[in-house]
């Protein structure tokens, strides 16, 4: 096999090398091939070859001699060296590379050390091991103890990539596993064009989404990434801290991971030149003419990553959500289509209300939906099939919980909601759907105050009112009308948020004054004497220190207050009255989250108060814990109020929001916007984040009815818009219909139970990677960080390299390559003789403690850094792959000296590397992407999985329980038992085997080479294989067909733009799910592990000192 490549050109201090030397070779973009030896060198071409194993030929690689470099073998490297007088293979570790005299200092096994000239000594390339059956062929094995623990570690992984579904960053972060969030992870990562907009209810955890999203590319491209994370000013540190701590980024962090205020022009320009992935946080935030809108629209068109994160319903924000899918996709959502746009929302509503009514409740009203759906799709014939089907189980009538009618329901529902929601990228959860993740609101309770100056002050402001509507009775709709409604409900707002009565009377009360003449001119000389004698109101912040005083010790307090000021105020006089520490919101004064208030208050139980201003009530997540909002003042914008308890009101929040309003009980405004806000909007009992745009138009025209109507239009607005036939109820219902569309179908957590189950088998799993690593690999573990008090058999502990003493036999360049990424340079004692890992726990609860996430605790799952590391140099590593033993087990009965059994440890998986070069040919992007993508579905439909399978001499498959038992028993070194012995076949011993005149020994390669095309054989055999193949070729299929009617009904009603993209993704979709097909149909079978055992009830020594006894006789 010849190679020619171009090298980067020539490096300094290249020194002349000899024929046989070892070196490397050193191309751009092309992955190493490490150690090979010099062959030939002939007109600037060096040719080198490449050592794989004892039983295969040399790989051969020419390139100029530019790219070569001299080479020094690490110490603890394999080494093989052929002994000429025994003709075998012998295999070692290199103890000392002497370049000046080219002498090798192996160590083989017993401690037999030998110096050994450099062109006699092997080393593997850094490529895998294809098949290890040439080695047992050869009688090249090594003690079962390694076979052992690799083949124990090798398993254990190989069940957590099949639970992970090929979501590895999933499994690997530090969060809870919902299956609301799994699904939507899932659908993104299936994708080789990942281009989303995670539309989740508020509190339902798309920043977990988002960051798993995030760690996967990390994980699939650990040398290309580049990632920009875009967010509002206030959640930078925020963000910086969930990705550091959760999706343990913290070395991509501020490197090729960047986090962007999105109101910093030139951060956001840096973050996003050359990424490879954006995400974008309250993407609806951002419009058409904004700078970052244009920006992004520029910059991102071809990005194969880029999420947009908005929990912003479309209902009645058709505009603000036609750009953002604009941004995802601008050829089939062109700007100047929004009012074909919004019709296609309105036409949605008939479909929205027969979807609505598809639950078991409606069970005797679903033949009435169900003939509304065919009428209004009678050309669909996947939801005319589907609509049949459930029609038969219907008239069974069954109960509301029967599966198979919740079943049928489901399908259909899925059906509907894939085919005809808004678009395939919108990915979007429901509270309703994913019941008990979010808390409940208990409503609010008032802390009334009730000074008799104001409602000397509000009696002024009534006169003042009074006067002026008078004179524009005639001028309702005139400019001067709508001059002085805003200036009157701004002095409403200032008196309802605290506002210092000087501020008001300076800001307002005078600049009017001084224009105002007349009757007007009088009545603000009275409002400006009542507003005088406000003074510095004390009551207010009694109330609020009542509240706290009062309260369980544990309980902790966020205080709302809209003014700056205000909460400067309230938090200097809380301070000095209270005997705790009183915070307060500071906006990235740090720069790192833990030393944050956020932080102290969320953590510290004595810091127990909270005080906010505006800032902070948009985007912070301070759930989890008891705790109570305090609003100090009720500003007049209904979503402003959604959004302070939206901070609590989260995923993972413990026990429900409870509000309590501070109110100025003389203030009749501010008593009937309370009332409106607790009776009318029903805001402290339920989220109306969805309504927020209808909100907003009611909001539009408020203050000039107040002007003109006085505290009545507060009461009618209440009247208006609440009730269960109001308004808010009306709208509520509509939205509902139109989201039940575009939401997802939550799976149950039995469609998990794998990943579930592996996820609690953590000390299994610990065991396994610790019996490899530790015991046979020699790393060492060292106790890490107190986390507290931890369930028996559960630690965190760091991993260490071993350069002195009992050495880990891994050479030091391929454990920097492997594990530089997890070493923790700031551990103690740490150093370069002592390199540490980070801390590592197997158990998920113990890595999401606020202690272990502070300590930088990671967890020890498929598709962590470190795991990732020791599987590249498990793939590498050929210990383990070849056992022979001799197995004594007294009371075994055997016609012949021993009965010989072979066992093959087999890895299959679908092969979806054709499909993954296709749809890579087709769609471009990124590549690496595409095949980790395919990689994943072939996952899903034909997941991974590990067989043992055991032939006997006459090469059948052995049943035997009782054989089977003693055949998979752990080897036994230097048992003292005389009847139960394991040794494993050196050479000597192998010579023995020939001594005692076994007739398999003088056609041993032949039979290994026999035994191993059987053992395929009876692997297919053994599973069923082509039963299972043909089960997950028939998911898959059926999956696909329901995908494609679904595509291919969308074409029917889309517009011909959207109708050519959807035809050649169609096409696209059709020739990779073939690919896919061929993939599972012949899947990739590997071998891992091949070994040979010996079971006889007589000692080996036993038989050959009677054979020698018998010659000599």
């Amino acid at each position: 096999m010849i190679e020619l490549w171009q090298s980067p050109g020539p490096k300094k201090g290249l020194r002349d090398v000899e024929k046989g030397d070892f070196v490397r070779l050193e191309f751009e973009d092309h992955k190493p091939y490490g150690l090979g030896k010099i062959e030939s060198y002939k007109d600037g071409i060096v040719a080198v070859s490449f050592f794989d194993s004892p039983v295969a030929d040399p790989v051969s690689i020419q390139a100029p001699l530019s790219a070569l470099r001299p080479a020094k073998v690490p110490r603890q490297t394999r080494a093989y060296w052929l002994d000429i007088e025994q003709n075998r293979w012998r295999v070692g570790r290199v103890m000392r590379h002497d370049t000046e005299d080219h002498e090798v200092e192996v160590r083989f096994p017993n401690r037999n050390d030998m110096f050994l000239p450099v062109p006699d000594v092997f080393v593997r390339w850094d490529r895998p091991l294809r098949d290890p059956t040439g080695y047992l062929a050869k009688k090249i094995n090594e003690t079962p103890l390694f076979s052992d623990a690799r083949s124990r570690y090798v398993k254990a992984l190989m069940a957590q990539r099949r639970a992970s579904m090929g979501m590895p960053a999933l499994f690997s972060s530090v969060i809870d596993l919902e299956p609301h969030q799994i699904e939507v992870i899932r659908r993104v990562l299936q994708d080789p064009i990942q281009r989303y907009l995670l539309a989740d209810e508020v509190g339902l955890g798309k920043t977990i989404e988002a960051g798993v999203l995030i760690r996967q590319y990390v994980l699939d491209d650990p040398a290309g990434h580049r990632i920009a994370v875009i967010v509002p000013p206030a959640l930078v540190l925020q963000w910086r801290d969930e990705l550091r701590r959760r999706f343990l980024l913290e070395v991509e962090l501020d490197d090729t991971l960047l986090v962007a205020p999105s109101d910093d022009p030139d951060a956001v320009r840096e973050s996003i030149a050359g990424a490879g992935m954006v995400v974008l946080d309250e993407a609806h935030h951002i419009h058409q003419g904004h700078w970052l809108f244009d920006l992004l629209a520029e910059q991102t068109t071809q990005l194969p990553r880029f999420l947009l994160l908005s929990a912003t319903p479309v209902l009645g924000n058709e505009t603000g959500f036609l750009e953002m899918l604009h941004l995802l996709d601008p050829l089939v959502f062109p700007l100047n289509t929004l009012e074909t746009f919004r019709r296609k929302i309105g036409n949605r509503q008939a479909l929205a209300e027969a979807v609505a009514g598809l639950i078991p409740e409606n069970l005797l009203q679903l033949e009435d939906y169900l003939d509304n759906l065919t009428e209004i799709f009678p050309d669909d014939a996947e939801l005319v099939r589907l609509t049949a089907k459930l029609r038969v189980t219907i008239d069974g009538f069954p109960e509301e919980c029967d599966p198979v009618f919740l079943d049928a329901l489901s399908t259909l529902r899925s059906h509907v909601g894939e085919t005809y929601r808004l678009d395939r990228r919108i990915l979007r959860n429901r509270r309703k759907g994913v019941p008990g993740l979010t808390p409940d609101r208990s409503g609010v309770s008032f802390a009334d105050f009730s000074p008799p100056s104001m409602t000397q002050a509000i009696e002024a402001l009534e006169e003042w009112r009074r006067t002026v509507t008078a004179r524009l009775a005639d001028k309702a709709e005139s400019d001067e009308a709508q001059t002085l409604s805003d200036w009157f409900f701004e002095v409403l707002k200032c008196l309802s948020l605290r506002i210092l009565p000087e501020t008001l009377i300076s800001l307002y009360i005078k600049p009017r004054l001084a224009n105002a003449s007349g009757d007007e001119a009088q009545a603000l000389e009275d409002i400006l004497d009542r507003l005088e004698l406000l003074g510095d109101e004390k009551e207010s912040l009694q109330a609020v220190m009542e509240i706290i005083k009062i309260s369980d010790p544990e309980t902790k307090f966020i205080i709302f207050c809209s003014d700056n000021e205000v909460a400067n105020r309230l938090q200097e006089g809380l301070a000095s009255c209270l005997a705790l520490p009183v915070d307060r919101y500071e906006e990235n004064l740090v720069e790192d989250y833990a030393e944050s208030v956020f932080a102290r208050f969320q953590n510290d139980p004595e810091h127990r108060v909270l005080v906010c201003d505006q800032r902070a009530e948009e985007g912070l997540n301070l759930q989890g814990g008891d705790k109570i909002i305090i609003h100090f003042d009720l500003p007049y914008s209904p979503n402003r109020i959604e959004q302070r308890i939206g901070r609590v009101d989260r995923y993972g929040t413990g026990s429900s929001v409870q509000s309590i309003a501070v109110r100025c009980a003389s203030n009749p405004f501010e008593v009937a916007w309370s009332d409106c806000l607790e009776t009318g909007l029903e805001v402290f009992n339920r989220s109306i984040a969805s309504l927020q745009y209808l909100i907003d138009d009611e909001m539009r025209p408020f203050g000039h009815r107040v002007l003109f109507e006085g505290v009545e239009a507060i009461t009618d607005m209440q009247q208006r818009l609440g009730g269960p036939k109001g308004m808010i109820a009306r709208e509520l219902r509509h939205i509902d219909d139109q989201d039940a569309l575009d939401a997802l179908i939550v799976p149950t957590e039995e469609s998990y139970d794998d990943l579930f189950d592996e996820d609690d088998n953590w000390a299994e799993f610990q065991a396994a990677v610790d019996g490899w690593l530790i015991d046979i690999l020699r790393m060492r573990k060292t106790d890490g960080p107190d986390v507290g008090s931890l369930p028996p058999g559960d630690a965190i502990s760091r991993y260490m390299l071993a350069r002195r003493g009992d050495e880990t036999l891994i050479p030091l360049d391929r454990f920097l390559n492997n594990f530089i990424e997890v070493l923790d340079s700031a551990a103690p004692r740490a150093s370069y003789d002592r390199p540490l890992s980070f801390p590592y726990t197997s158990r998920r609860q113990t890595s999401m403690l606020r202690k272990a996430r502070e300590e930088k605790v990671r967890l020890l799952r498929y598709g962590d850094t470190f795991l990732r590391g020791l599987d590249e140099l498990t793939t590498l590593e050929d210990r383990g792959r070849s056992i022979a033993l001799w197995r004594q087990r007294g009371g075994y009965q055997c016609e012949e000296l021993a009965d010989l059994y072979f066992r093959f440890d087999f890895l299959i998986e679908a092969d979806t590397d054709e499909a993954a070069r296709n749809y890579f040919a087709a769609m471009g992007g990124d590549q690496e992407t595409a095949f980790n993508a395919l990689q994943r579905r072939g996952d899903m439909t034909f997941p991974p999985t590990y067989h043992q399978i055991w032939l006997d001499s006459e090469l059948e498959s052995v049943t035997g329980e009782n054989v089977l038992r003693l055949l998979q028993e752990p080897y036994l070194k230097g048992s003292p038992d005389d009847a139960r012995r394991d040794l494993n076949l050196n050479w000597d011993r192998w010579a023995k085997l020939r001594a005692i005149e076994l007739p398999v020994i003088d056609y041993w390669s032949d039979i290994v080479q026999h035994a191993r095309e059987k053992a395929e054989v009876v692997l297919g055999q053994q599973i069923d294989l082509e039963e299972k193949i043909a089960e997950a070729l028939k998911a898959s299929k059926d999956l696909d067909r329901a995908r494609f009617a679904q595509l291919r009904t969308r074409i029917r009603h889309a517009g011909p733009t959207e109708a050519e993209f959807e035809k050649h993704r169609l096409e696209i979709e059709i020739k990779t799910a073939e690919n896919l097909y061929r993939g599972i149909d012949t899947p990739r079978i590997s071998l891992d592990m091949i070994g040979a055992v010996f079971l006889s009830p007589h000692s080996l020594d036993y038989l050959a000192m009677r054979r020698g006894l018998t010659a000599a006789q």
